[in-house]
């Protein structure tokens, strides 16, 4: 294993800025026929545009910075947004997945809405953000997390008619579904702005759940293989789906074939159509384009 080798965030393309807009776009329709879908974190802020009817995407871009506070990435973001036309509330509907904030599970059974702050804070240390709850219905469950009160009052200035949701609600709602449809152990490795959300699922059941921030490619490696051996699942009979911010042909994939069985990248939905025009690859924005159908 070669030590200290840095991650592959899609180099050079997916992790700079870009945008793309379908030529059949038409901003007059916004307030009929389209649904803006937002990820916004402290790293990055990503979006597309979905045609309801066609059910084809024909908008997406992103707009990444280092933000070194809370106040820069607002403050940028309002600048960024004053040109940009297309990213108007006006749209039929429109949501938003806070990325990269802390977040707990809890089963229904246990989820206690009026307790929401003592259950986020077994397993995260207490902050003045704002406590969100999203309700897994596929799951059963609760997530609750913490945002920034100051973020969640500037989105609810400029979207105020958004539906709000944590990036990991959406990736479990999806990924967990789908494994039902398969005859095996399904692990996902999602990767977006340092922070990894791992899900491992088995016939529609949720075995694992969890975030981990790294730094190189051997952190990945090690909280993947780490959490399949607390599992007691043989990590060279798993076959790893990957999503995000990673190179097809980068040194972490390369890597983990070293130590699973097969790894592979995850594909849009047959249900949802991409424009042409986009040219980065469909794992770069699965959780984006997946936000719709869980909201």
């Amino acid at each position: 294993m070669e030590t200290g080798s840095k991650i592959a965030i899609v180099r050079s393309s997916v992790n700079s800025n870009f945008h793309y807009t379908d030529e059949s776009f038409n901003l007059s329709r916004a307030a009929h026929g389209y649904h803006l879908s937002i990820e916004l974190g402290l790293l990055s802020f990503s979006y597309a545009v979905l045609d309801i009817k066609a059910r084809k995407y024909v908008v997406w871009g992103r707009e990444g910075q280092d933000y070194s506070d809370l106040e820069s990435l607002i403050s940028k973001l309002s600048l960024f947004l004053k040109n940009i036309d297309f990213l108007s509330p006006e749209y039929r509907s429109s949501s938003i997945a806070y990325c990269g904030f802390s977040s707990t599970l809890v089963p229904n059974i246990y989820a206690d809405e009026t307790k929401a702050m003592e259950l986020f804070a077994f397993n995260h240390q207490k902050d003045n953000g704002q406590i969100c709850t999203d309700n897994l219905l596929n799951l059963e469950a609760k997530q609750i997390y913490s945002v920034p009160e100051k973020l969640v009052q500037w989105t609810n200035q400029i979207w105020p008619k958004s539906t709000t949701i944590h990036l990991g609600s959406v990736l479990i709602e999806q990924l967990v579904v789908f494994s039902k449809s398969v005859d095996k152990i399904c692990v996902y490795a999602n990767l977006k702005d340092a922070m990894m959300d791992l899900i491992i699922a088995d016939n529609g059941q949720l075995k694992l759940y969890n975030s981990f921030s790294y730094k190189t490619s051997e952190d990945v490696v090690y909280y993947i293989l780490f959490a399949l051996e607390q599992l007691e699942i043989r990590n060279y009979q798993v076959e790893l789906t990957l999503l995000g911010d990673i190179d097809n042909h980068g040194n972490l994939e390369e890597l983990l074939c070293d130590y699973v069985k097969e790894v592979s990248f995850a594909k849009t939905q047959n249900r949802i159509e991409l424009s042409s025009s986009f040219k980065h690859p469909s794992h770069v924005g699965f959780s984006l384009f997946n936000q719709y159908l869980c909201v």
